[in-house]
């Protein structure tokens, strides 16, 4: 620790004020985890931690006095006599105390704040700084795999054309401040402090509640911004279009590729997570996608927002080499951009020029270039040593797409060598898919060597970080993948990574074949394994490391996962029977308080179709009706309108009735001895409900009838009105005719018709006329029927609330239960 290093030449006194000032800032805040406000400080000169941290009676505060020199940036007295070097030493150490500190509050911010995707905190954040993200260009680069190469290409390659450039990704891979670049240049301590500070303070003050990424993307732009970079190429971290850094406007966005990785959150096929990272393309800005994206929702996205598209298409050798693939993405981005600026010198942009010279030997080794951890090979030898060097390729491949171009590339470049692996996992991936690609591997590498010694070139390191995959959940996840009469396969030993990569390191010089060590399957694995390659980086302490996976909302391990998943299934259940309890119960609330309007409304409706009471003046009506055409009769309007309204009214009552039960059925608490006199009363409540309802089910079922009855009285008005003819013969015997020989006969035809005159025709046209009125009081007092069943429900509910909503007092809590 720089901390311990800088106290050894201070007295004994000043060392035990700092360690214990250290131990203060760095133990005793965490305890209780703080609030963003506990990092509040009044003016620019006084360093957070001063409201919170009281130092030892009667010691110097040298730690919050090199805090505050920190922070408004004096510089450090430079002294001749030597005593400079121990107070560069103490603030030194006081700078290093402090950035551990704030970075450890920033890794824990996600346990205390709850993770929403969106863009809100983040333009709150940005507004409050003075919008420092528009002060420069920006390259926006997203993707599944690759997008952190391409950023890394892309900014070298600005940066080789003379242009101050800031680079933003994640993760890092030794230390934080590889996030955050200018010119290749890290974010000091220093200006981490002053930065997180400063976020802490504003976000406390406004309430803004920050997530891990918002402020460190906050971060970036604030010291992009102090730097005066002419741009930035920014990586997002996680999808796109909710992304914190999707708050701005870039001048051209590029698309890498898009894979199956944390679908969880975006999506569970390539077209939803296509649309997510395709959320960074902006209205009119060119956008540049990669061979393997789903271009027709690229296309369909970016013809949405008028956004010119560029796809690098697709050549042979991105199938084993994906950094060519890498280099082509960001070769035709430096021309997109080479475009822009020739828009930009004819006027049609206002903006920074950008102009990439792809001629220049500096520009074309900048693109061809590798981010460290990506395909990074290295030759290791101990230092005075005569043993042979082993060949060493770093690789943060950690997800089945990324492991596929690893191996391509290992085969194109070690095509007769033999592989040996160290690998280690975070618990949330795909660890069966990637162990399969890494086994076949070994296997085809070395076909004759059998399970073991397959096994064995295989060495299972846990990552000291909360995500790394145990041995246990590494068995597990094989275990999940292995189907019946598979064998199954099972790893016995996992071990540290600095031991696992010094032990794969011995067997391959043991093993006396050329060998390559491949060490892979997680980011979090790479800074303790160049440190055991011997690899010397600006290094995050193991305190910050043990730490630095807690704003990951990701479970800890796959054991957690699976836990995780069954719970947050458990979980939605309740939330979904929660949300549903919660919308019932309003929706009976507001129902109770609109039951006496209902009253009102029916009794508005009876004196609009049932006001006529007379069975006289009705009969005298219908019976014009009838007989106005008694071949054709059509149906009673006033009967008809009141049977709609009816039938509205009592479907509207039922609805009403079964709400309302629901309602009392949540407010049922949980069965228990005694106590029991609310449940009875929620029980009388909905047993008179659970009446009325059978009585107007019945009411329901009845209205059709109406219909059928008078169509059959109507029918025998029709048949009563139809004609009856009967034919008489008489013969006579009379002669006729000349010659008297001829027989006459007489035949005599009578016709018998109804007619409403008569009997029968009169009573049937009665049997309509009296149908109808019958019907019309029927429904009338069936109205009548729904306007006091209002009522009613009101006054027993309304006496009994407090018993339906409280059966057990005030400190009950209800449950849910059925009768």
């Amino acid at each position: 620790m720089a901390l311990r290093r800088a106290t050894k030449k201070t007295s004994e006194k000043a060392r035990w004020q700092i360690l214990r000032s250290y131990t203060a800032l760095t133990r005793a805040q965490f305890r209780q985890a703080p609030p963003p406000a506990a990092f509040a400080r009044s003016d620019p000169l006084t360093m957070a931690t001063s409201s919170v941290l009281t130092t030892p009676a009667g010691s110097n505060s040298l730690l919050l006095d090199a805090n505050a020199r920190c922070m408004s940036q004096r510089p450090v007295r430079r002294l001749s006599n030597g005593g400079d070097k121990e107070d560069e030493s103490k603030y030194a150490a006081a700078t290093t105390a402090t950035y551990e500190m704030l970075l450890q509050r920033l890794y824990q911010v996600n346990r205390f704040t709850a993770v929403k995707l969106g863009l809100g905190n983040m333009q709150k954040l940005n507004d409050a700084f003075g919008d420092p993200a528009s002060q420069f260009e920006i390259v926006h680069v997203a993707g599944t795999n690759g997008k952190g190469s391409v950023a890394f290409k892309m900014a070298k390659a600005l940066e080789r054309s003379g242009y101050k450039t800031g680079l933003f990704v994640s993760p890092h891979v030794s230390s934080f401040r590889e996030r955050v670049q200018v010119n290749g240049v890290l974010i000091s301590e220093s200006e981490v402090c002053e930065a997180l500070s400063e976020i802490f303070n504003i976000s406390a003050q406004l309430r803004i509640p920050a997530t891990f990424f918002e402020i460190t993307t906050m971060l970036a732009f604030m010291h992009f911004a102090k730097q005066g970079v002419d741009c930035v190429v920014l990586e997002t971290g996680l999808g796109g279009r909710l992304d914190s850094t999707n708050i701005v406007t870039p001048m051209l966005s590029v698309i890498t590729s898009i894979g199956m990785d944390h679908m969880r959150i975006l999506g569970n096929t390539r077209e939803s997570i296509a649309r997510e990272k395709a959320g960074i393309i902006k209205p009119n800005v060119p956008v540049v996608v990669g061979p393997n994206t789903p271009v027709s929702v690229m296309m369909e996205v970016a013809s949405r927002n008028n956004a010119p598209l560029v796809r690098v298409p697709l050549h042979v050798d991105f199938e084993d080499d994906y950094n060519a693939e890498n280099t082509a993405i960001a070769r035709e981005a430096c021309m997109q951009l080479n475009a822009l600026h020739a828009l930009q010198t004819g006027g049609a942009r206002e903006s920074k020029e950008l102009c990439v010279d792809l001629s220049s030997d500096r520009v074309n080794s900048a693109l061809e270039a590798r981010p460290p951890c990506r395909f990074q090979v290295l030759h290791v030898m101990r230092p005075n040593s005569k043993e042979r060097k082993v060949t060493v390729v770093l690789d943060v491949a950690h997800n089945p797409q990324a492991v596929n171009r690893l191996v391509g590339l290992l085969h194109k470049q070690f095509s007769d060598k033999k592989f040996r692996f160290v690998c280690g996992f975070s618990a949330d991936k795909a660890i069966n898919k990637v162990l399969d690609k890494i086994t076949n591997v070994c296997r085809e590498s070395d076909p004759d060597a059998s399970d073991k010694e397959l096994e064995e070139r295989i060495h299972l390191v846990k990552a000291n970080h909360p995500r790394g995959a145990s041995l246990e959940e590494i068995n597990l996840a094989l275990a999940m993948d292995t189907t019946e009469g598979d064998e199954r396969r099972e790893y016995e030993s996992i071990s540290t990574i600095k031991d696992g990569v010094n032990a794969a390191l011995a067997a391959s010089r043991a093993s006396g074949h050329d060998e390559v060590v491949v060490v892979c399957g997680s980011v979090f694995l790479m800074a303790e394994a160049r440190q055991a390659l011997g690899l010397k980086e600006p290094v995050d302490s193991a305190a910050l490391n043990a730490v630095a996976g807690s704003h990951m909302s990701t479970p800890e391990s796959r054991l957690a996962v699976a836990a995780a998943e069954q719970e947050a299934e458990i979980s939605t259940k309740h939330k979904i029977m929660d949300a549903y309890k919660t919308s019932v119960n309003a929706s009976g609330s507001a129902l109770l308080l609109e039951l006496p309007q209902l009253v009102s409304q029916a009794q508005a409706l009876i004196l609009q179709h049932a006001a006529e009471r007379s069975p006289s003046k009705l009969r005298s009506k219908f019976a014009q009706l009838v007989l106005a055409a008694p071949s054709a009769v059509g149906s009673n309007g006033d009967v008809q309108n009141l049977l709609t309204v009816v039938g509205d009214e009592v479907a509207r009552l039922m609805s009403s009735i079964q709400l309302l039960q629901l309602w009392i059925q949540l407010q049922v608490p949980k069965v228990e001895d005694g106590n029991n006199f609310g449940v009875e009363v929620q029980k009388y409540a909905y047993t008179t409900l659970k009446e009325a309802l059978e009585k107007w089910q019945k009411v329901w079922d009845s209205l059709a009838d109406y219909s059928a009855a008078r169509a059959t009285a109507v029918e025998k008005i029709n048949a009563k009105l139809s004609s009856e003819t009967s034919t008489t013969t008489t013969a006579t015997s009379s002669k006729g005719g000349k010659d008297g020989d001829e027989d006459k006969s007489v035949t005599a035809k009578v016709d018998k018709q109804s007619s409403i005159g008569t009997q029968a025709g009169e009573d049937a046209v009665a049997a309509v006329v009296e149908l109808d009125i019958k019907w019309y009081f029927n429904l009338a007092r069936a109205l009548e029927g729904v306007r006091d069943q209002y009522a009613v429900t009101t006054d027993v509910i309304t006496k009994n609330k407090e018993k339906i909503e409280l059966p057990r007092g005030k400190n009950d809590r209800a449950g849910f239960n059925m009768f």
